[in-house]
């Protein structure tokens, strides 16, 4: 009788003892996964240091592009590819890594790893080729590629900023898209956290 009650009191420590740890293990595993969501106003506060900065940043990359040098040649329709031709020298940015670096305070390091990189640099090796490049004379851009009209067209309003979840190092968040005509219209965008500070990691155009 002693062993079947010492064996019973066992088990049930035992049992105890496991229940703590999964609970634990659960409990840390929900910690790491929301520890950096963040208040609404914490993320209107994030957008309002970014998208001043993501403005300019769209239109280089998706929008009208960095100007070109005024006595540059202009296209020749005999060419259907790429056509590089120097950037303005008066434009701040003279290199490829000059860009990189504006880039890199704006957007997550995997957004411009998975997309960014290869609409301005690398290309996808099929259609897509690289806007930009460093020529024998600095930075060169893609005259062919004339970027899309509906960058610009509207801004995000960071005040209408919600937090919506979070997972690990992303917040997800809703915000208002405001065009021209002053309408508004709802979609969600994500920043991430990164060792630099928080990132969009989609694009605010």
């Amino acid at each position: 009788m002693k062993s079947d009650k010492f064996f019973t009191k066992n088990t049930i420590i035992a049992i105890t003892v496991l229940v703590t740890l999964i609970i634990a293990v659960l409990g840390g595993a929900y910690y790491l996964r929301v520890r950096n969501r963040i208040s609404d106003e914490k993320a209107q506060a994030i957008l309002e240091s970014l998208l001043p900065a993501s403005e300019e940043i769209n239109e280089i990359i998706w929008g009208d592009g960095l100007p070109v040098a005024k006595d540059a040649m202009g296209k020749l329709e005999s060419v259907t590819g790429a056509q590089y031709r120097p950037v303005d020298k008066d434009c701040e940015y003279k290199s490829v890594k000059e860009l990189k670096k504006a880039i890199s305070k704006v957007y997550s390091p995997r957004f411009v790893e998975t997309d960014i990189n290869k609409i301005m640099f690398d290309g996808d090796g099929d259609v897509l080729v690289g806007r930009y490049r460093d020529g024998k004379n600095g930075l060169e851009t893609n005259i062919m590629n004339e970027g899309y009209e509906a960058v610009g067209k509207t801004y995000i309003d960071p005040a209408s900023a919600k937090v919506t979840g979070a997972e690990f190092a992303e917040v997800y968040l809703t915000v208002e898209d405001v065009y021209e005509d002053g309408s508004r219209k709802e979609r969600q965008i994500t920043i991430v956290k990164t060792s630099d500070g928080w990132r969009l990691d989609t694009p605010t155009y």
